[in-house]
């Protein structure tokens, strides 16, 4: 991506910023400097505030025989070695509740009835700002099988914070502690 900003300070001063994307970060390039207009050529890395990536997420709190569903996510993903509630991101024509009854089918190969919803919080990683929305789950349908995740534990409640959450996860522990 290349995208040239011209700022004019009357009729002999301007500045020209030429921006290029390279990897995940933006730099300005070739400036005209205010006394002479000379052109110089050397990176002046100046580092563009965007918008970070909005990204919307579903997690399920599986409950059974007064026990949690804590799944790890596996090493060579995003957040790898990270404890999360299992679930994923919302697609564009689903509701959070589809969503989650569609990512559990493919993340544990079972079926889950949706309760009420738990929170929605949102957390800024390096690659976006994720919105995580929780709801409590009953498992109807099969047992949970790791098919993306490292492994899985069930835990009471009081034994969640003993893990190594995601951040994003973190509200929703908060809520399950404080029984709201």
């Amino acid at each position: 991506m290349k995208e040239i900003l011209t700022y004019n300070f009357g009729e002999e001063k301007k500045l020209e910023l030429i921006f290029t994307k390279t990897e995940e970060k933006v730099y300005a390039y070739n400036a005209v400097s205010y006394t002479h207009l000379d052109v110089y050529k050397r990176p002046i890395k100046v580092r563009v505030n965007r918008m970070k990536k909005q990204i919307k997420v579903v997690g399920a709190v599986i409950e059974k025989d007064g026990k949690i569903l804590c799944a790890q996510r596996g090493q060579g993903k995003s957040l790898g070695g990270f404890w999360e509630f299992p679930g994923g991101k919302i697609e564009e024509s689903e509701t959070p509740q589809q969503a989650l009854e569609r990512e559990i089918k493919e993340e544990l190969l079972c079926e889950v009835a949706i309760k009420n919803k738990i929170i929605t919080a949102s957390y800024e990683y390096d690659f976006g700002i994720v919105e995580l929305t929780t709801f409590f789950c009953e498992l109807i349908s099969g047992e949970p099988k790791l098919t993306e995740h490292e492994s899985i534990k069930w835990l009471p409640i009081s034994e969640l914070s003993s893990l190594e959450w995601a951040p994003a996860d973190i509200p929703t522990i908060d809520c399950l502690v404080k029984g709201v």
